[in-house]
This record gives structure tokens, sequence and C-alpha cells, in this order.
């Protein structure tokens, strides 16, 4: 029903699901009873059987009612990088191409992060992600009826003593529920704080399990270890190759605003220094402030004419009408008389 690409994955999730990895999926009550019935007639083994239709598939909905105080799912954070490259690489190699992940979020979610205790992120460390999200369904559809009842919303971290951390936190403190919790190196905290010891502890390889969670069949050829191997390194080389683009990139950002901001600091250097050598001569020569300016020297000389050519009009304008006769007879060489002389000469001649 399901295949999965990293060993240690599934040694734990066959190890410790393998009651229920041998039970055979019906897809009705009436199928159920046939095969009882066959199986019976033949006097053989009747294995444990559920019916698809009676699985409680996983509802978004349900969850939805409750308020999640973490923006994204688990599955979401482990492939934008989040959780660290190997979550990430489990998380493409069983949802990319197939159904899309389930929409988890952990225990303490939904609780207002004010609450949260100072050593608890949104993240815990060592967390790897849900289990039904690390599983790849063989069939379309399935990841949330059959994967989903096969494991349920247990967690997998990478070793024990993170996975009871983040219990004894959730329990202790924020008195929350926690699901049981499969570790990487092959133990297994239970939904009621039970760590597994000798007797219950997964065996080390593949082989010396009975029942087991098999790879696709690329993952079964013997050059895919090679491969996938050669392609791991590979997007590391890439992804540092990128990395140092951007640097670069920047850098030279970087150098074309410093260039820019030292030519604008030169011309501001000169305008500054026109301007003390300005305030120096002025300080030695005592030459007046407009005199520093051309332009202004211009518009007080033409000022200056203007001025002189309109006291002359004016001068004009007051002369009186005899002191303008005086002046005209001073030109033309007679002699200048006065009015009352004038009066006097004029009745001799008349009488």
């Amino acid at each position: 029903q399901c295949t999965v690409e990293h060993e240690g994955v599934a040694r734990i999730l066959s190890w410790f699901r393998r009651s229920k990895l041998q039970v055979l999926i019906l897809s009705n009550m009436e199928g159920m009873n046939k095969a009882r019935k066959a199986l019976k007639q033949k006097k053989l083994e009747i294995p444990d059987m559920i019916a698809e239709e009676a699985m409680r598939a996983f509802d978004p909905a349900r969850l939805g009612r409750r308020k999640t105080y973490c923006k994204v799912s688990s599955a979401e954070a482990a492939l934008h990088g989040e959780l660290g490259l190997l979550p990430k690489k489990l998380h493409e190699d069983a949802c990319l191409g197939s159904d899309d992940p389930l929409t988890f979020s952990l225990p303490h979610h939904y609780v207002d992060k004010q609450r949260w205790p100072k050593e608890l992120a949104a993240w815990p460390k060592g967390f790897v992600g849900h289990a039904a999200n690390l599983l790849r369904p063989s069939q379309e559809g399935k990841r949330r009826t059959i994967l989903y009842t096969l494991v349920g919303s247990a967690l997998v971290f990478d070793q024990w003593t993170h996975a009871y951390a983040y219990y004894c936190c959730c329990r202790r403190q924020l008195k929350l529920e926690v699901p049981t919790m499969f570790n990487l190196d092959g133990t297994c905290v239970e939904s009621d704080g039970v760590l597994t010891g000798s007797k219950n502890t997964c065996p080390e390889s593949l082989r010396d399990l009975k029942v087991a969670v098999g790879a696709s069949p690329l993952a079964q050829s013997s050059d895919y270890a090679f491969v996938a191997k050669k392609a791991e390194a590979l997007r590391g080389i890439i992804a540092t190759g990128k990395a140092i683009a951007q640097w670069r990139l920047d850098d030279a950002q970087r150098k074309e605003q410093r260039k820019d901001q030292q030519q604008e600091l030169r011309q501001l250097e000169q305008a500054l220094a026109k301007v003390q050598g300005q305030l120096a001569d002025l300080s030695k020569g005592g030459r007046p402030l407009r005199e520093l300016d051309q332009n202004n020297n211009n518009n007080i000389n033409e000022c200056s004419q203007a001025a002189a050519e309109e006291r002359e009009v004016g001068e004009e304008a007051e002369v009186p009408s005899s002191e303008k006769k005086r002046d005209r007879q001073q030109q033309e060489g007679g002699p200048v008389r006065s009015s009352r002389r004038r009066r006097l000469i004029y009745e001799m001649e008349e009488t």
C-alpha cells in the first residue's frame, strides 16, 4: 500500500506498525464477508481485516476548527527547508508527484505563543515530520485514508532524547496530549510517555523484519544508491554556486554604490574648498561680499548709470524759464539784462 525510500524510516515504521501491516484491506464489508467464508471453507488462517469504507479519513476541516498559531504545516516547513536537509529530502521523495501532504500541525501550535516555554521553538529540535507524510502511497488518493489509518498523526524524530524533551515540555508545562513518536535511532515514545526498552527496540536491519515497508521499483535497482548519492552532491554544489553568485552580485552592487558615493563626496569637497578660498580672500583683502559676484557688480554699475541719468533729467526740469533764457543769451554772446532794467528801457522808448 505504500513505499519509502529511506531505510531508517522504513525500518522503524515497519517494526512499530508490524501488526497493522499484516491487516488485509478490503473495499467494503461485503468483501470482508466473502473473504472470511472462502478462507474458512479452505481451513486457512483468517487474517485481520478492515474495510476501507470504515476508515476515518483525514479531515483538514475538522482540524481547522481549532485555531493554530503557526502559519505553515509541518510538510510545508520541511519542503521549504526549515527543518533541515534530511526532512526536506524525505518529504520530496514521499510527496512530489504523489498525493498532497496532509496538513498536520504540532500539538503546541494550538496554544498561544505567549504561553510557550522559552526553550520551545516552533519546530522542536530533531523533528523530522509526520509519519503519514513520509510514506508514499502506491495508489492515488490513499494517503488520507490508508496511510492515515496506518500511522495516524504519529511524529518522527531523529533520536529519543529530542522526542522525550518535546513530550515532557508539552505534557508537563502545556498540559497537552502528544501522539506516538517514532525515532530514527530505533526507539519509540508512546503517547502515554513510555519509552521502549531493549525487548521492543527496532532491529538494525530490514532483513531482520518479517514484514517491512518496501521501496519504489527505482529505489530497488542496484544503481539507485550511487545515482542518489551523486544527485544529492550535485544539489549541494548547485545550491552553493547559487549562493556564491548571489554574493558576488550583491558585492558588485555595493561597490558601485560606494563608487557613486565617493564621486559625490569629491564634488562636495571641491565646492567646500572653493567657498573656503573665497572666505579666506575676503578676510585678507577686505573686499566687500558684493565684489565676489561678477553678476552683482554688473547690476550695480547699470543701476548707478540709470540713477545718474535720472538726476540730470530732474535738474533740467527744475531750472526756471528766466535762467534758461539767460543761458541761451550767454550762448549767443549777448549781455544778460535783468527784468527791472528791461522795464525801464521799455518805458523810455514809449515816452
